[in-house]
């Protein structure tokens, strides 16, 4: 298990447990469209890749909507 976070700021540390699945979401800031450029779209998939493949990580699904993105990750 790790810990991401520090022990101060405005959050809880978060709990990291190997093996275990995690939703995982990133919102556009000020609301602007991901998907309005498709360029920028498939930059994000390839960011996707990029890090599932340096973090070792499963990604069982994901899904991008107009201004974020979910994914279920096994870690």
């Amino acid at each position: 298990m790790t810990c991401a976070g520090g022990e101060s700021g405005p959050r809880a540390p978060r709990y990291f447990i190997d093996g275990a699945f995690y939703h995982v979401y990133g919102r556009i800031a000020r609301g602007e469209l991901i998907s309005s450029d498709s360029r920028e779209a498939s930059r994000l998939v390839e960011v996707i890749r990029e890090v599932k493949k340096r973090d070792g990580l499963t990604v069982l699904a994901w899904c991008l909507m107009g201004n974020h993105c979910h994914k279920i990750v096994r870690w």
